[in-house]
């Protein structure tokens, strides 16, 4: 929790820039992660983002956890600057499972290649350090670990209005996922008005690849609405 109290202030700080014309974009979502006989987690998430006109941005979310895990599960503030066809990301995460009370601590760049329209590949590093909550949990010492980020995206379709869209990656706002679980989705946004689209995303990842008994237990569902640009 007090990882997340800086984030908080940034948007204060932030926010009064839309007046001076910096493009803004927030948005909600309701979704669920579960993994066969580990985990059961719904998700309520809220994030904005802000953007220059010559490209920099920076934006945070925060997801509260309801059933297994309840209270604040995640936080996160990110940075980027784009380059056409390069995009730069540097961010932090949080995430907090209050049931387990054990949490991990993330930093990570992220460097992002559009080749084409249809196709983006990405490429980074993920610093990542856990934590205990518990005053009464044996402290076994948590030592910090570097992780490959990989992102493979392809659009499957790009019209007016309806967008879906495909993804290889272990990179999302608020989760970097190990790399040897290989997490792949399907993405799909809808806009309802000029500055208004509902957005979708089914994801799943493989498990016990390393014992070759490899599974799809796990998935995340996602549905939300976005206002902005």
């Amino acid at each position: 929790m007090g990882a997340v109290r800086w984030i908080i202030p940034v948007l204060w700080i932030t926010c009064p820039t839309y007046l001076l014309g910096v493009g803004i974009s927030s948005d909600f979502s309701l979704g669920y992660q579960g993994e066969r006989g580990v985990l059961a987690l719904g998700l309520v998430t809220a994030g904005v983002n802000l953007r220059l006109d010559n490209s920099p941005s920076i934006g945070t979310a925060l997801n509260w956890g309801f059933g297994q895990h309840p209270g604040l599960n995640g936080a996160t503030l990110c940075g980027s600057f784009s380059l056409k066809p390069l995009n730069f990301v540097l961010g932090y995460q949080y995430q907090y499972w209050s049931d387990w009370q054990i949490g991990e601590n993330r930093g990570y760049g992220l460097l992002l290649f559009s080749p084409t329209n249809q196709l983006t590949l990405g490429l980074g590093i993920c610093w990542r350090r856990m934590f205990y909550r518990s005053s009464t949990a044996p402290r076994l010492p948590f030592y910090p670990e570097w992780n490959l980020i990989y992102l493979l995206r392809y659009n499957l379709l790009n019209k007016t209005r309806f967008r879906l869209w495909a993804e290889l990656s272990n990179y999302e706002r608020l989760q970097i996922k190990n790399p040897q679980q290989f997490p792949l989705g399907v993405n799909g946004s809808y806009r309802l008005y000029p500055r208004w689209q509902i957005f979708a995303s089914c994801r799943t990842a493989l498990n016990g690849l390393s014992t070759s008994l490899v599974s799809f237990t796990a998935i995340k569902v996602e549905l939300g609405v976005k206002y902005g640009n």
